[in-house]
């Protein structure tokens, strides 16, 4: 068993670093060859800087975002609460608190279904 959880790390962290790789060879050839214009570019928009200088927020978040995933893989409802649980959290660190609440209202409700 041991020697299968170590190639399963060894398989997790190649395959991160390869989209890594992946994600700046394409950002690089999309800047360089202005495929994308300066508006669309994601450097300077707020959700981006979220996620690179975390805060409180980002953690909870993340536990949120995982015990949803747990919940739904248990359940067997993946499309539906991993979308609800991603909603809530974008809408929650928007500010717009109504629209958060109402979708941990739906994610509730899709829990006990």
């Amino acid at each position: 068993m041991p020697l299968t959880a170590g190639r399963a790390l060894l398989v997790l962290f190649a395959g991160l670093v390869l989209a890594i790789a992946a994600a700046v060879v394409t950002t690089w050839v999309c800047n360089l060859t202005d495929i994308l214009s300066s508006a669309a570019n994601l450097v300077a928009k707020p959700l981006l800087e979220e996620r690179v200088r975390t805060g409180w927020y980002s953690l909870l978040a993340a536990v949120a975002a995982g015990a949803g995933g747990t919940i739904a893989v248990i359940q067997r409802k993946h499309d539906t609460l991993i979308g609800v649980v991603a909603s809530v959290a974008l809408a929650a660190y928007s500010g717009d608190l109504g629209r958060a609440l109402g979708g941990f209202v739906l994610l509730g409700v899709n829990t006990d279904a």
